[in-house]
């Protein structure tokens, strides 16, 4: 879980780089797609990036005390 974030943040920069600076993370890329309306050409998928965002943030912002050895749990992750 921890590498999605960070990929997904370069991903954006890579494909906006004056929209996106370096030190835009995700939170702030979600917040700048909605801002700029459903003209965005990542507008069709900033909810996603948003449940992405949200389910890695324990992993990102130390919430979890030991992320490394958490058990995944399928279901969760498929979002069933």
């Amino acid at each position: 879980m921890s590498k999605i974030r960070p990929v997904l943040e370069t991903y954006c920069r890579n494909l906006y780089p004056s929209q996106f600076p370096e030190a835009d993370m995700l939170a702030a890329i979600i917040t700048k797609i909605r801002q700029g309306g459903p003209t965005h050409g990542l507008a069709p998928v900033v909810d996603g990036m948003d449940t992405i965002n949200v389910y890695t943030r324990r992993y990102h912002h130390g919430e979890d005390p030991q992320p490394a050895t958490e058990i995944i749990n399928d279901t969760e992750l498929q979002g069933l």
